[in-house]
């Protein structure tokens, strides 16, 4: 087999073509090729900062989930398969010995999981929520800090010196985890403290245009 390697923005939207079909997507999430999910009994939510995950067992409920995470990938554009946002949870499809089926990720572009999971009043429970943070910190990436093996260890230098804000606006608070993420480097730094882990913060990117300007303009 030979493998290639080429610029990715200088073919993008010959890429996007392929990426969106039904095979490459097949390709992409192994769910999608997962033909048998009746040994699939249950489904586990894995959320970061937030130790009470939720488990359906229910055998219709177990299916309609797998139902609607697969119409969720196969409807998923170019730029969502390939987005750098964090994603809201891990999700584990176990046998009825839990073991490991699959894993996949539920992404904030998935509103067909979204919406299944408020239908089931579950939503609230299987994402990180404002409540489940203790403190949210946002910083001017002035130091050009990238997302690698020693962002933890620069970003507490960076607390020292640099000027923060501390937000406390559940609003706001939302608004920085619906955005939070996972680039390489960024304009603005945002650490989020969770109540489970309070003391080692998350820390994720973001730019300039994602920042609310009511935030910002405390940064100045």
């Amino acid at each position: 087999v030979r493998e290639y390697f080429i610029p990715f923005s200088d073919y993008k939207a010959f890429y996007k073509e392929i990426a969106e079909t039904k095979e490459y997507k097949e390709n992409f999430h192994p769910l999608l090729r997962t033909q048998n999910t009746d040994k699939i009994k249950s489904v586990s939510f894995s959320v970061p900062g937030k130790s009470n995950s939720i488990n359906i067992t229910n055998p219709e409920k177990v299916q309609e989930l797998i139902h609607v995470v697969k119409q969720s990938m196969m409807n998923e554009t170019f730029d969502e398969m390939y987005s750098t946002e964090e994603s809201w949870a891990s999700i584990n499809f176990m046998d009825g010995k839990g073991q490991y089926v699959q894993e996949a990720s539920w992404e904030k572009s998935y509103s067909e999981v979204e919406a299944w999971l408020k239908k089931e009043h579950l939503y609230e429970r299987a994402r990180l929520m404002p409540k489940d943070v203790e403190k949210t910190e946002v910083f001017k990436n002035s130091s050009h800090l990238k997302n690698d093996y020693r962002l933890q260890e620069d970003f507490t230098s960076l607390t020292k010196d640099e000027k923060s804000i501390k937000v406390k606006n559940n609003q706001q608070v939302e608004t920085l985890l619906q955005r939070a993420n996972l680039r390489d480097t960024g304009d603005y730094l945002v650490a989020f403290y969770y109540k489970d882990q309070v003391d080692t913060p998350q820390v994720y990117m973001l730019n300039e245009n994602e920042l609310p300007n009511k935030l910002k303009e405390k940064l100045k």
